[in-house]
């Protein structure tokens, strides 16, 4: 059978995963240990096979594979596989692995489908990069008493802006009652108030107009209650962004909320969309909101500066937006923006 196709190769492995024959796991586990550690791509498929029949003599060897193969995307199937099978047992070894020598992504998604959240609050936050892990499945998991530290990684500048952006967002997914199990999102509690600590980061986020303040800014748009602090950082923070707003990244809250935020906005919205001055940073911003909050009245302020504005945002975004403020309010729940051209 070594001969055969990859493709067919694959499917015999799925298809033994999915069997009930009581020899199934020990003969998958058999053609795992004879495959060349060269064909990574095969060895995950019958890698995830063996996840799926629960077959647990195959945890160690899975762990001695990471140790060798850590940085491949063999290392990333065994670890969606050891995250599947809730091999708790392989913990130790997984944490000992120096910083750098495994995806420290998909060993945050194992940790969080291996442990529950009582283990996880018992374990020990650890310093530096190889702590992100961790951190991730605190948040996956939305432990509250680890929110100091959470946050304390996401304000830290010093680290990758990539690993802070992801664990600002599984903190806030799991605050809105958001869990993620087996690679699915899924709504498993009601959304949490936000604590004070974070609304404090997220405005210290939002006031440092880097790379991660539009991110910083969606969420303040989806906790903050009070809804005339949130316009003043719209007034005076959204004009300093060195980087432009995205619709999904700038709301992710109900027509009712959004309507409120409208309100208040659009006034703010259209001076900035009719003046010809207006930087195109912040002009390609005032596009993306323009899509969320504007109404008839904000694509008559476009009209009267359409040139300007589709020089910044491009001809298609702008037919995007006349159809959107012509025909009435965005969808009711989940609201997607578009995502306006950056200037040069």
């Amino acid at each position: 059978g070594q001969d055969l196709p990859a493709r067919i190769k694959q499917d015999i492995a799925g298809a033994i995963g999915r069997s009930s024959r009581p020899d199934a796991g020990r003969k998958l586990f058999e053609w795992f240990t004879s495959l060349s550690e060269g064909d990574e791509e095969m060895l995950g498929w019958v890698c995830r096979a063996l996840a799926e029949l629960d077959y647990r003599p195959a945890i160690p060897e899975f762990v001695e594979r990471l140790k060798r193969q850590s940085k491949s995307r063999l290392g990333e199937l065994i670890l969606i596989a050891l995250g599947e099978m809730r091999a708790k047992e392989a913990l130790p070894e997984l944490l000992n692995l120096e910083a750098g020598q495994v995806d420290e992504f998909w060993l945050g998604d194992a940790i969080s489908q291996m442990l529950s959240e009582e283990d996880l609050a018992s374990l020990p936050a650890r310093d530096g990069r190889e702590r992100f892990a961790v951190l991730l499945a605190y948040a996956r998991i939305g432990i509250d008493s680890v929110e100091g530290v959470i946050l304390s990684f996401v304000l830290d500048a010093t680290q990758p802006q990539r690993l802070r952006s992801t664990l600002l967002d599984e903190w806030a997914s799991s605050m809105s009652g958001y869990v993620k199990e087996a690679g699915y999102v899924r709504k498993a509690r009601r959304k949490r108030r936000a604590s004070k600590e974070f609304l404090s980061a997220l405005y210290t986020l939002v006031g440092a107009h880097d790379e991660l303040a539009p991110r910083a800014l969606r969420y303040l748009v989806e906790f903050e209650e009070d809804l005339g602090r949130l316009a003043n950082v719209f007034y005076c923070e959204v004009p300093q962004f060195r980087f432009p707003l995205h619709g999904r990244e700038t709301a992710r809250n109900d027509a009712q909320r959004l309507a409120l935020i409208g309100d208040i906005l659009r006034p703010w919205l259209k001076r900035y969309l009719e003046q010809s001055g207006t930087p195109a940073m912040l002009l390609c911003s005032c596009g993306a909101l323009a899509e969320l909050i504007g109404d008839e009245s904000t694509w008559d302020a476009i009209q009267s500066n359409r040139d300007v504005v589709e020089a910044v945002v491009g001809k298609y975004s702008i037919g995007v937006l006349e159809h959107r403020l012509r025909s009435g309010p965005p969808p009711r729940t989940m609201v997607e923006g578009f995502y306006g051209r950056s200037p040069e």
